[in-house]
């Protein structure tokens, strides 16, 4: 993502509606007065560009489809993964059962850490500094969970508590790296660019023709408002942690819930 498209997407939503609104109806106005002009030299018999029109239309159209389909792909592909990221912290979490009193409540702080530190990840208003940090939070906390399972099991190497910690452990990281890394994951620069660069030109050929016929349509104005909530939509569902369509880490929020909950305890048969 370039730094531009950063910063776009670090403004509100309503003044990025508001630039485009105003782009797209600047470009219609200087349509429509070139229209105007154009029409004052030619004879009205003039041939309007309706094939270039109804083709620059279309265009734009399929391209829009295709960017808020990537849009909403992505969206719902970070929801699915941060699901799967909270169940195998939960599972993780209670296979520290397996462990001896000690060992287990060691374990469980370090989750309960671990889960804090992927809430603030995913919650809104983090800077790139901080989420730089909290990603290496991260990383530190699961190399001290695995290192510290490592030294149990190379103590007694035969046990089978082994084998779900460390199942879950390689799961914890596995899925980490995932969300992470879709959370980053936006639609190309290249699109956006020239979706916009295509609005353009699309309202200045609509407003030309509407200079041709010497009156401004109602269907030209209600076409940006319509451009400009389609654009909003597509950039509110490719930043999830601003605006009105974030991520909800409701199934983080869940397990950390669970994680403070005591576990019901059953004494060993002998």
């Amino acid at each position: 993502m370039s730094e531009l498209t950063r910063r776009l997407f670090d403004l509100e939503l309503w003044i990025i509606e508001l630039i485009l609104l105003v782009a797209f109806y600047a470009a219609s106005e200087v349509g429509f007065a070139y229209g105007r002009r154009i029409s004052s030299l030619q004879s009205p018999a003039a041939k309007k560009p309706e094939s270039i029109e109804n083709s620059l239309q279309t265009l734009v159209a399929l391209l829009m489809a295709f960017t808020l389909s990537m849009a909403a792909l992505r969206f719902e592909t970070r929801i699915r993964n941060m699901a799967n990221e909270a169940t195998a912290i939960g599972a993780t979490f209670r296979r520290t059962s397996l462990l001896e009193p000690a060992d287990r409540d060691r374990m469980r702080k370090w989750l309960e850490q671990y889960v804090d530190n992927r809430i603030e990840f995913y919650s809104e208003g983090a800077t790139q500094e901080r989420l730089e940090a909290l990603h290496l939070e991260s990383y530190d906390l699961q190399n001290k969970m695995w290192e510290y399972v490592a030294a149990i099991a190379r103590k007694k190497p035969d046990t089978v508590r082994n084998g779900p910690i460390f199942l879950s452990l390689n799961e914890i990281v596995t899925l980490q790296e995932k969300p992470t890394s879709q959370f980053e994951n936006h639609v190309p620069d290249l699109i956006l660019n020239l979706l916009f660069i295509g609005a353009i030109f699309l309202m200045s050929l609509l407003g030309y023709s509407g200079g041709r016929g010497r009156s401004r349509k109602l269907g030209m104005s209600l076409f940006v408002i319509f451009l400009t909530l389609t654009f909003s939509v597509i950039l509110e569902l490719d930043r999830p942690r601003r605006g009105i369509l974030v991520v909800k880490n409701s199934a983080l929020n869940r397990v950390k819930v669970n994680l403070h909950r005591p576990l019901p305890e059953f004494p060993e048969k002998k």
